[in-house]
C-alpha cells in the first residue's frame, strides 16, 4: 500500500483490504471535494485508472450487507442503460465499510437548463419498474401498509431491515391493516 496525501484520514488496514479485494496496490491521492461521512477519496490502483473510495466507520452489524446490496442495484441499472460509475469493489474491515467505483472527472452542472431536464427525465424513465429487489418499490410499501403482503412481528428471517422499518413505522399509523403491527 502506498500513501499519498492525507493517509491520516483513512486508516491503513482499510487501503489493504481495498488492495487484497481488487488485486492491486492502492494509492491514496486527494480527498474528493463534497461526500458524507468519511468523505471520498480519490486513489491510483497500480497499472490501473483513478477510482473513487468511499469509506465510512460501520454504523451496525448490517452494514456492509448493504452496501453490497446497494453494488447489486448499481449493477443491475447500469446493465439497462443507467448512467453511474462502475462499483469495482466492496468490503469491510473490523472498523469500516468501504466501496470502490471508477473515477469520472466531470463538474457539477451549473444551471438547470431545458437540455439537462431532458436528461434528468430520461435517465428517470430508466428507473421505472426496475426494482431489483422485492422491496425496491412503491407496490411493495403499498402491500404493507394495506395488509396484502405478509409481514410479521419483529425481524423476520426474511425480512430485511428496510422491510422492518417500513413495517413498523406503517403500523404507527392510524387506519392501516393491523396485519402489519
Amino acid at each position: 500500500m502506498n500513501q499519498g496525501t492525507h493517509p491520516e484520514e483513512l486508516p491503513a488496514e482499510v487501503l489493504d483490504d481495498v488492495a487484497s479485494v481488487v488485486g492491486a496496490e492502492v494509492t491514496l491521492l486527494s480527498r474528493l471535494p463534497g461526500g458524507v461521512n468519511a468523505g471520498a477519496m480519490r486513489v491510483q490502483l497500480a497499472g490501473r485508472a483513478n477510482a473513487v473510495l468511499k469509506a465510512e466507520p460501520r454504523a451496525h452489524p448490517n452494514h456492509l450487507d448493504e452496501t453490497l446490496r446497494a453494488q447489486r442495484v448499481v449493477e443491475h441499472m447500469r446493465r439497462r442503460g443507467y448512467p453511474t460509475p462502475a462499483w469495482l469493489g466492496v468490503g469491510a474491515t473490523a472498523t469500516h465499510v468501504w466501496h470502490l467505483m471508477d473515477f469520472v472527472d466531470a463538474a457539477p452542472a451549473p444551471e438547470l437548463t431545458p437540455s439537462i431536464v431532458e436528461q434528468l427525465m430520461e435517465i428517470i424513465e430508466l428507473q421505472a419498474g426496475q426494482a431489483s429487489e422485492p422491496y425496491d418499490h412503491w407496490s411493495y410499501a403499498w402491500r404493507v401498509a394495506t395488509g396484502q403482503e405478509s409481514a410479521v412481528a419483529g425481524l423476520d428471517f426474511n425480512e430485511t431491515p428496510e422491510q422492518s422499518l417500513l413495517r413498523q413505522s406503517v403500523a404507527r399509523l392510524s387506519g392501516y391493516s393491523s396485519v402489519v403491527s
